[in-house]
């Protein structure tokens, strides 16, 4: 999915935007190389929920998902291989209409994995907001709209301000659900 949006974020800017990998340790490699890149708008973070669940599986990570990124917006994916009997976010997916959410069955529940964009913390604010400018535009072209769709997603986009609430509420779910699990990574 990050290639699809970088493809068409490199149309709308007239230059390239290169996705590179940094795979490992559930995505805390990447987190912690972003966290300390330069916070100059040229490194960005196309990242995953794990943002917020790995600090609490992993116990110690290089990073501060709320201290060390920018948060820039919230592409809301969802992925569709399985049959499904119930959508795990709040709300039923627009792909799936008739498809109950399970809050219907067991209230406040939600589970929907998700996937942003978020820069290094420092970058100043007139980066962000182009940057936010530039994605929410390239998640409303067609093409990428079909592209994304086609692999199961539901998209929000939105403000910064709006992703920053969003993994502010997510951190301490996240933390609970792994503390009361008993889960570790190692």
């Amino acid at each position: 999915m990050s290639r699809v949006i970088a493809q068409q974020l490199s149309q709308q800017l007239g230059q390239s935007v290169v996705v590179d990998n940094k795979p490992g340790a559930g995505g805390n490699i990447s987190a912690e190389w972003v966290a300390k890149s330069a916070a100059d708008g040229y490194t960005v973070f196309y990242n995953t929920s794990a943002i917020v669940i790995g600090p609490a599986l992993y116990g110690k990570v290089n990073y501060d998902t709320l201290h060390d990124f920018a948060p820039v917006v919230l592409p809301y994916v969802r992925d569709g291989r399985l049959r499904a009997l119930g959508v795990a976010s709040l709300r039923r997916s627009a792909l799936l209409p008739d498809v109950p959410t399970l809050a219907e069955t067991v209230p406040g529940f939600e589970a929907a994995a998700w996937q942003g964009v978020v820069v290094p913390a420092q970058t100043p604010a007139d980066i962000v907001a182009r940057l936010n400018q530039e994605v929410n535009k390239a998640l409303q072209t067609a093409e990428v709209r079909a592209k994304l769709a086609a692999q199961g997603a539901d998209i929000l986009g939105g403000p910064p301000a709006e992703y920053a609430a969003y993994l502010r509420s997510e951190m301490p779910r996240w933390a609970k659900a792994v503390k009361d699990s008993g889960a570790k990574a190692e």
